[in-house]
C-alpha cells in the first residue's frame, strides 16, 4: 500500500512539473498530491505545516508583483505557500477570491484565506492573507503588507476591520 502511495505521489509530482512548465496556467481548487478524503488529523497536520512554512517568511520585503522567495506581494505570497503543498492558485488576489469555498466570518479556521479591499480597489478585493489562528470573534493572519511579510489581527487592527470582505477555504 505504501509503495502504491509513493508511486502515485511520484507520478502526480512528475505530472505537476510537466504541466507547470506550459505557457498556460492551470488553476485547480483541489490538492494535486493529497487524497481529498484525507482524515481530519491529516488535514490538521497539513494546515499546521502550511502555517509553519508561511511563518518562515516573516520579514521578507514587499514588492509589487513579487512572487518570492526574496520578495512578495500579497497574492504572490499566498500562492507561493500553497504551491509548496501542491495547491495551485491564481497569481492575483481577485482570482484567489474565487477559489475554494466561501466561509462565514464566525467559521474561519486556520489555513483559510481572508480577503480585503485594497487601497485603490474601491469595494473590490485587493488584498489577501492566510489565517494562522482563529476563534468565533477574531483571527490572526499572515500576509505581505507594505512593511513585508507580517502578522496582523482582526478585528483589533482597525484598517483590516474596515477593509475585510470575506474568507474562503482552499483545503477542503
Amino acid at each position: 500500500m505504501r509503495k502504491t502511495k509513493l508511486l502515485l505521489f511520484t507520478i502526480t509530482l512528475f505530472t505537476f512539473l510537466l504541466t507547470s512548465c506550459s505557457t498556460t496556467q492551470s488553476v485547480v481548487d483541489l490538492p494535486k498530491q493529497h487524497d481529498v478524503r484525507q482524515s481530519k488529523r491529516g488535514k490538521k497536520k497539513q494546515i499546521n505545516a502550511l502555517i509553519k512554512y508561511a511563518k518562515r517568511y516573516q520579514g521578507v520585503p514587499y514588492k509589487y508583483a513579487g512572487k518570492g522567495p526574496k520578495n512578495f506581494d500579497c497574492s504572490g505570497f499566498t500562492r507561493y505557500v500553497f504551491r509548496h503543498f501542491g495547491y495551485s492558485l491564481p497569481g492575483y488576489s481577485r482570482g484567489q477570491a474565487t477559489k475554494g469555498k466561501k466561509i462565514a466570518t464566525k467559521k474561519i479556521k486556520k489555513g483559510d484565506l481572508v480577503f480585503f479591499t485594497g487601497r485603490k480597489t474601491g469595494n473590490k478585493v485587493g488584498h489577501v492573507g492566510l489565517v494562522i489562528s482563529a476563534n468565533k470573534r477574531s483571527f490572526q493572519f499572515i500576509h505581505a503588507s507594505l512593511k513585508g511579510i507580517k502578522i496582523n489581527s482582526y478585528p483589533e487592527d482597525t484598517y483590516y476591520k474596515k477593509h475585510f470582505k470575506f474568507a474562503r477555504r482552499i483545503i477542503p
